[in-house]
């Protein structure tokens, strides 16, 4: 490859990579910077011989050609990513594949303060070279991480990514195909559950892999084709991680399934303790409306029962005349004085008095009552047995004069 296609070809990607700058992922912040430019120097197909030394030209960038040392990045589909330095002093670049044929890679180089010159535009394979002393198999499985989406992710569609094993915090590195920059996320200690939302351009490959704090790379790097629209906004949607031991299922959760479900269980716990504050106080208001109706309906019984007249109501005994204590009925008998006279009766003024008193003696008879008027009279009532009657506190001192 000549100087002006590496120029053209550097344009391309470029372009292409700015658009993906801005649509990959909300976090823009842990995006790599774009400092510098590379390519093979020798045109090379999409095949890359094991073992192989093969000669690579830094390209500088807006005068900028990085800072050395520089390293380069190749993401295994399906297996383990390396991190091989190539340079200390941007002299001499040379790279060697030590993944075995048969491996996919997409490329991409760093120098020594994160600056990125970016992911080729092919995605290469690894074939068998003159040599195979070089090769490195990676027969471990004790730190991986898996997708549950292999083949082609959808604008928008989430992205679950599972990581199993090596030391946290884990570091996510989302590599696109023809991108000016990689991204990288840290994930909050403990999680292990990483929900990628795709704002990737369709049309290209994204591949997901995971370093552990001592900078191990897991084994398992997944890469899926976008598609779908361009329109890479997807409101309402945000990537999110989470810890695998609160997500049910062994998959990674999808992360609008996930934020729904966490609006769900928000929602049903605000709306439980407020439908039973609701009944608590409904309850509270009943008994309270139900005491007062109470103590009501008491002091209106109390009312009632002392102000308003009773009706008299007869149980087969007499009542005493207030007018006329001598009434007929009123008692069962009357004294007689000594040698069979009767009592007789007189009024305040000390005149005699002879009235018909009846006496239920069983017979209907009247009995015709006299007495002197210094006689104690002695009246039996049927209801209170014998009742003495006193004379009158003040005697007629008239009726004594006109008499003496």
């Amino acid at each position: 490859m000549n100087m002006i296609e590496r120029a053209v070809r550097a344009t391309r990607i470029r372009l292409y990579a700015l658009v993906l700058t801005f649509h990959l992922l909300p976090f823009t912040l842990a995006q790599t910077n774009s400092t510098f430019q590379w390519g093979f120097t020798n045109t090379q197909s999409t095949s890359l011989q094991a073992c192989a030394s093969l000669p690579i030209s830094i390209i500088p960038l807006n005068g900028s050609s990085g800072t050395p040392p520089y390293y380069m990045q190749a993401f295994a589909v399906g297996g383990t990513p390396t991190s091989t330095l190539v340079s200390t002093d941007g002299k001499n670049v040379q790279w060697k594949p030590t993944h075995p044929p048969g491996t996919n890679l997409l490329l991409s180089m760093v120098d020594s303060t994160g600056g990125s010159g970016g992911v080729d535009i092919t995605l290469y394979t690894v074939i068998a070279g003159q040599s195979t002393d070089c090769i490195v198999n990676d027969n471990t499985n004790d730190f991986t991480i898996s997708a549950n989406v292999t083949d082609e992710l959808t604008t928008c569609q989430p992205w679950g990514l599972r990581i199993k094993g090596g030391i946290p915090p884990y570091n996510l590195t989302l590599a696109a195909l023809n991108s000016t920059a990689v991204t990288n996320v840290t994930l909050p200690f403990g999680d292990d559950v990483f929900t990628y939302i795709d704002r990737a351009v369709p049309g290209g490959q994204l591949s997901a892999s995971i370093s552990d704090l001592t900078g191990r790379w897991a084994k398992g790097t997944p890469l899926v084709r976008t598609q779908g629209s361009s329109d890479v906004s997807c409101p309402g949607l945000v990537s999110s991680s989470s810890n695998s031991n609160s997500t049910s299922n062994s998959n990674p959760t999808p992360g609008p399934q996930k934020s729904s479900s966490k609006t769900t269980a928000i929602a049903i716990g605000i709306a439980v303790p407020v439908a039973l504050l609701l009944i608590l106080g409904g309850a509270i208001l009943w008994w309270h409306r139900r005491r007062r109706q109470k103590r009501q309906q008491h002091q209106e019984d109390l009312f009632e029962a002392d102000v308003y007249p009773r009706q008299f109501e007869e149980t087969g005994q007499a009542l005493l005349n207030p007018n006329n204590l001598l009434s007929s009925t009123y008692y069962d008998s009357v004294p007689s004085l000594p040698g069979g006279h009767t009592p007789a009766l007189s009024d305040s003024s000390g005149r005699p008095i002879s009235s018909n008193v009846s006496r239920p003696d069983g017979k209907g008879s009247v009995t015709r009552l006299s007495a002197a008027v210094n006689e104690e009279i002695v009246i039996h009532h049927r209801d209170g047995g014998a009742v003495r009657e006193f004379p009158p506190p003040y005697a007629d001192h008239h009726h004594e004069d006109s008499e003496s």
